[in-house]
């Protein structure tokens, strides 16, 4: 990890924007919603491989 100046902050996709959440280590672990309502969450294993969380919404 750097600076933290190529992280992503936030996405803007179907008129709604969405906030990345992380964890220690600078991966992405949720993505919240402007009310900080959970939009999807990720929980990851070993390298490369993301399992999404169950409990993903669309917009």
């Amino acid at each position: 990890m750097g600076l933290g100046v190529d992280e992503p902050l936030a996405m803007l996709r179907g008129g709604a924007t969405y906030f990345y959440g992380q964890d220690g280590l600078g991966s992405t672990t949720a993505l919240f919603t402007t009310s900080g309502a959970i939009a999807a969450s990720y929980s990851y294993v070993a390298f490369p491989v993301t399992q999404p969380a169950v409990r993903v919404t669309a917009a």
